[in-house]
């Protein structure tokens, strides 16, 4: 895993440097973030298979293979962000083994910056360990907020009124990888999307495991499925978090 994992840091970079050469483009066009998005998940599966040729690669804009090794790329999360030339999207990638995420890399074009944890070994931020939130009180935390239209809006409103009554800060910054990324490295101190994608949030939650984050248990296999819904906080807010967004989602 070690090889691959100084492979996916690379490509990631590699693959973040294609998207930036293609961002800001004169005319805003509703399929640019498309067009990019599948022209660096072609590139970035190529790379894969150049270097582990028995490897599989999942990736959101074509599918692929669910062999062992897996590869799970989402190639620009954020690609509505991305097309309205608003710089924040990121280039995801997991690698799955036996069910098990064993590396998430995500990297920021727009910052140059490259998180990237190993299951076992801590995260990284452009080389410089990462660590969580400690904080434990909603009147001075900040929560990253998806949107899934995957699942009912009454759901996300309840969802956005229980945290504001209990005192919570939110953002909705529609990048999700991203967003797990921050809340790794304690910029934000928790996020919540009642359904992703697993390209969306393997490699982000891998990330904030090893950066001491809570996360809601989950089943890569199944994610390759269905998803499912994710929630990452500051140890210290997990038990409120918790009952607020994922017990009583449906109620």
């Amino acid at each position: 895993m070690e090889e691959r994992f100084e492979a996916a840091k690379v490509i990631a970079r590699q693959a973040g440097a294609m998207a930036r050469e293609r961002y800001g483009l004169a005319t805003a066009k509703e399929n640019q973030g498309s067009d990019v998005s599948q022209a660096v998940e072609l590139f970035t599966v190529e790379q894969i298979r150049r270097r582990f040729p028995r490897d599989t690669a999942y990736g959101e804009e074509f599918g692929g293979v669910l062999g062992d090794p897996l590869w799970v790329i989402d190639p620009v999360d954020g690609a509505v962000n991305f097309s309205r030339r608003i710089g924040y999207y990121c280039i995801s990638i997991a690698v799955v083994s036996a069910d098990v995420t064993e590396i998430g890399v995500v990297y920021d074009p727009a910052s140059d910056e490259l998180f990237a944890a190993r299951r076992g070994h801590g995260a990284d931020v452009n080389g410089r360990p990462m660590n969580c939130s400690q904080s434990a009180d909603p009147s001075t935390a900040c929560i990253g907020l998806g949107y899934s239209r995957r699942t009912e809006k009454s759901q996300y409103m309840k969802c956005l009124g229980r945290l504001m009554d209990a005192g919570f800060d939110y953002r909705r910054l529609s990048a999700a990888a991203l967003m797990l990324a921050h809340v790794a490295d304690g910029r934000f101190d928790g996020f919540y999307e009642s359904h992703l994608h697993s390209w969306d949030a393997l490699a982000g939650l891998l990330l904030c495991k090893e950066a001491g984050v809570a996360v809601n248990d989950f089943s890569p296999a199944e994610w390759l499925r269905m998803g499912g819904p994710a929630l990452a906080c500051a140890p210290g807010l997990w038990p409120l978090l918790h009952d607020m967004l994922m017990e009583t989602e449906y109620a």
